[in-house]
């Protein structure tokens, strides 16, 4: 089985950003956070079934996988060869409040490629 590439849309990636810069993300939770999103994506790239699937009209096969330490949601899609992450959020509250975002699902892609 090869492993597929795991890559981030612009939103994701906006999402990351902004809790860096926003200081939401406490500094005691940087390192296990950036812990548990390495964890997940090694997860991602030899099991993407693993996350809980997130109906969505939009997105044909979103999935939610959590990660407890930092209650953070990542979302994402996949196919035989990669799993497009197209949302991190924190703070289950931001949800409701940046659904649109999760929605992404063309566009340009982030060159940045994790395997």
């Amino acid at each position: 089985m090869t492993p597929r590439l795991v890559r981030f849309t612009s939103t994701a990636q906006e999402h990351v950003r902004r809790e860096k810069d926003s200081g939401g993300l406490r500094i005691e939770l940087t390192d296990i956070f950036a812990t548990e999103l390495e964890q997940a994506f090694k997860v991602l790239t030899v099991l993407p079934g693993a996350g809980t699937p997130y109906p969505c009209a939009e997105v044909a096969g979103l999935r939610r996988m959590y990660l407890p330490k930092t209650a953070c949601h990542i979302y994402y899609s996949f196919d035989e060869h990669e799993a497009i992450v197209r949302a991190l959020l924190l703070e289950p509250s931001r949800i409701s409040q940046t659904h649109g975002d999760i929605l992404e699902t063309g566009g340009e892609r982030s060159e940045e490629v994790l395997s």
